[in-house]
């Protein structure tokens, strides 16, 4: 086995503090055996990617300011620290974003792909819509740009394809909620669990590993009752909330490089518990399995990178058909 501190030593982190809190919400265990020469080794092998991804070009993440004016620009750059700090140990170089912007300025052509962030509740900002719909455009035009979206991003890209009626707004009690969770039966693990061994996807499936910090989402039927939504994306996994509510937790877009989590990766290794929030998984198997995704996201970012230097001839990305969320 292996402890917190020896996992947490074999990734490339900031050993910066993260002094803030976020204030807001956005069955039988296997043995600890189960913490197996196989889960080291996934780590090990993360680790060397990041570490690769270094010695590379850093593809550019541009961060969504979430919060918008909600909180001073001190406490809410803290807030993004967390996801800047996910991306950044496997390679990526992240900035915030302007609130509002034009979504098809010159300024989308300098990223290789997006992140929104979690935060309380509220629609999907007209620039936020904007450079998502962007994005399906670039995908039309044969350019590769990848989204991710965390909790709030999670259901703003969810309202952005769905309508605004889509989402569930405080249907769901997942404050502050270590789970565990289940895997679609058609979409598999998806694209976004490709890299992940058995152990790890064991632990996902029984173990509360997976933090959650919601009381908005949507419900598995009434995702699939969205045609527009359903149309596009996949569910790949759900969760259970305190009162046995099934929610979407993860799904991809079909053919596109868009992706969204209900729940909180990057809270796993770089945002301290607190007597507030205190449920946030700290184990190696967390780490590991939220390690997993930004290793991937980052490699979807450099994918977007490789592929758009390849293009002779062309300063910035080809302008597509206009496919646009109402």
């Amino acid at each position: 086995s292996f402890s917190p501190a020896e996992s947490r030593s074999i990734f490339r982190r900031s050993s910066a503090p993260w002094p803030h809190q976020e204030t807001f919400p956005c069955n039988i265990r296997p043995p600890r055996t189960m913490r197996s020469v196989q889960g080291l080794v996934l780590l090990l092998s993360l680790s060397f990617q990041g570490h690769v991804a270094a010695e590379l070009k850093a593809p550019v993440v541009g961060i969504y300011p979430s919060l918008g004016d909600l909180v001073n620009s001190s406490l809410a750059n803290l807030y993004y620290r967390g996801y800047r700090q996910w991306l950044e140990q496997f390679g990526a170089t992240t900035v915030v974003l302007p609130a509002d912007g034009d979504p098809n300025g010159d300024s989308f052509s300098k990223l290789d792909a997006l992140l929104f962030p979690g935060g309380p509740t509220k629609s999907v900002t007209p620039f936020a819509r904007g450079l998502i719909n962007r994005a399906i455009q670039e995908g039309a035009a044969g350019e590769y740009f990848p989204i991710w979206g965390t909790c709030l991003g999670f259901e703003w890209i969810v309202e952005a394809a769905g309508g605004v009626e889509s989402l569930q707004i405080g249907a769901f009690a997942a404050s502050d909620l270590a789970t565990e969770l289940t895997f679609s039966s058609t979409a598999g693990h998806g694209r976004m669990w490709a890299a992940a061994n058995e152990t790890v996807m064991g632990w996902l499936q029984a173990e509360d590993i997976t933090y959650m910090n919601h009381e908005d989402g949507i419900e598995p039927g009434h995702f699939e009752a969205n045609a527009p939504l359903a149309a596009l994306f996949d569910v790949v996994a759900t969760s259970l909330d305190r009162k046995g509510r099934r929610g979407v937790a993860a799904m991809q877009a079909r053919g596109l490089p868009i992706y969204g989590v209900q729940f909180h990766p990057e809270k796993i290794r770089f945002v301290p518990g607190g007597p507030v929030f205190g449920h946030i998984p700290k184990t190696p198997e967390a780490m590991a399995a939220a390690d997993v995704l930004a290793s991937f996201f980052v490699s979807e970012a450099k994918k977007g990178a490789a592929m758009r230097s390849q293009r002779v001839g062309t300063s910035g990305r080809a302008s597509g058909e206009n496919i646009f969320f109402a």
